[in-house]
């Protein structure tokens, strides 16, 4: 319990590296009729104001389970949200270009696509380094297989993906200009797999360029992305930490980047490193 304590004292009392307010709204909940039943209903907190805001948002059509995102300008107004599915623009309408993410994967909660994918953070956005109107979005889906058909876990991802959005398309409501682009292939009769979910990234050490951290599936191999002016490089590759299965749980940095958590499915336990935000290198922490 100790432990505990510490690691959400540490996350929650260490000052950001973020400017703005790049998290001030939070879309929540699920109406995929997109009409007011007093039943199903989405939301949106909006954090920007010194007393947080929440207001009802009956007549979307929009639904997220465990992958729910959005990202807002430094100045605290909302650009786009997404459930790994569909893009948003503020105005609540689909973003040009922003529907059909992640080709072919198959194991979603949705209604004509509107649930969105079911795993823990399964899509992070990040604002492109030295262009403030781009974006990227880091983003997977998965497969589910019978086990009959593969010695392989019944649920899979063999693919990582990125797309970039243009907000200064459609009037401001933004563009996707490059979607489903490969950010990392593996093979599913070689073994080759993503652990589906726990998406998380800092900046790098220089203020400006984003390390995005991933995992193999079946491994204690750590996948890192570096995100700069040039574009993606990587995967560089990392083994550290426990084995990980199918899902990881949800993961994050210390505001201050100099720290990696995140929990465990089935062993349920919280694994702490340190992150060296020059290298993108993950040192195990005892504590």
């Amino acid at each position: 319990m100790n432990k505990l304590i510490l690691i959400v004292a540490m996350f929650v009392c260490m000052p950001g590296l973020t400017s703005g307010q790049r998290n001030a709204h939070w879309i929540l909940g699920y109406n995929t009729s997109g009409f007011p039943n007093g039943f199903n209903d989405l939301f949106e907190i909006n954090f920007s104001t010194p007393i947080p805001n929440m207001v009802l948002l009956d007549t979307v059509a929009f639904a997220s389970l465990n992958t729910n995102t959005s990202i807002s300008d430094i100045s605290g107004n909302l650009l786009f949200y997404t459930n790994g599915i569909t893009i948003k623009n503020a105005f609540n309408g689909t973003m040009l270009n922003g529907d059909t993410l992640n080709p072919n994967c198959n194991d979603y909660y949705f209604v004509n696509g509107a649930y969105g994918v079911n795993a823990i953070q399964a899509a992070l956005p990040l604002n492109a380094p030295g262009n403030p109107n781009r974006y990227y979005l880091i983003h997977q889906g998965y497969y589910s297989d019978d086990f009959s058909a593969f010695p392989y876990p019944y649920y899979y991802c063999d693919t990582l993906y990125y797309s970039i959005i243009d907000m200064t398309l459609d009037s401001g409501r933004g563009a996707v200009i490059s979607k489903n682009q490969h950010l990392w292939v593996g093979s599913l009769p070689l073994r080759q797999l993503a652990s589906i979910g726990s998406l998380t990234a800092c900046k790098h050490a220089n203020g400006r360029d984003w390390w995005v951290i991933s995992h193999r599936d079946s491994s204690s191999e750590f996948m890192t992305f570096l995100i700069s002016p040039q574009g993606i490089t990587g995967p560089f590759y990392q083994n550290i930490g426990p084995l990980c299965l199918e899902f990881k749980g949800q993961s994050v940095f210390s505001p201050d980047g100099s720290k990696y958590a995140f929990f465990q499915f089935g062993g349920s336990r919280i694994h702490l490193f340190d992150f060296d935000r020059c290298s993108g290198y993950l040192v195990i922490t005892s504590i």
